[in-house]
């Protein structure tokens, strides 16, 4: 699984955000968003193409995404993909009320629910690839299994537990174990 892909079904990259120089350093470009006027270390290890597969890429790039919150034209762009509303979206993120408000306002997401929107993004991932389509991913994860007490996958990826239980099961099937 290529982050970078899962990256894409967010409809890019994190948005990088400003932070204030630190004593002694030197205040951010105006070119750049970062402290250093560069990219941070762990965007060019997990950017690196001859790297991609790696467990410490996967770690790296994982970390970059949760480290930088991502805009909330993510939340649209999955909501799109998956079929649902991106209110719907938002209140599996554990957003509700007047934050999804703010944050609509803001345009961006916390850290953690930006790590939140990967990890929904993720499990997306892999359905598309045990699955062979999104348009089969999105429909499989909506739908209620029997193996979740007649749950949907979906709304089982609001927490961790519950989307290494829809992961577990994807690798089932992509191994034809369906019981």
């Amino acid at each position: 699984m290529r982050k970078k892909d899962i990256l894409e079904l967010l409809g890019g990259k994190p948005s990088p955000r400003r932070r204030a120089p630190r004593k002694g350093g030197k205040a951010p470009s105006l070119d750049s968003p970062y402290p250093t006027g560069g990219i941070p270390s762990s965007w060019r290890i997990a950017e690196s193409p001859a790297t991609y597969g790696s467990a410490d890429t996967a770690a790296g790039f994982a970390f970059a995404a949760a480290e930088e919150p991502f805009n909330i034209s993510a939340v649209e762009t999955l909501a799109t993909r998956l079929s649902i509303p991106a209110d719907d979206l938002m209140t599996l993120l554990g957003i509700g009320g007047r934050t999804a408000q703010r944050r609509w306002q803001e345009g961006k997401l916390t850290v953690d629910e930006s790590d939140r929107l990967y990890r929904v993004a993720r499990i997306f991932h892999r359905a598309i690839e045990v699955l062979e389509s999104e348009t089969s991913a999105s429909r499989w994860l909506k739908r209620s299994q029997a193996i979740f007490s007649g749950a949907p996958p979906l709304a089982l990826l609001g927490s961790d537990a519950g989307a290494k239980a829809v992961e577990e099961q994807l690798g089932r099937i992509d191994h034809g174990i369906f019981a």
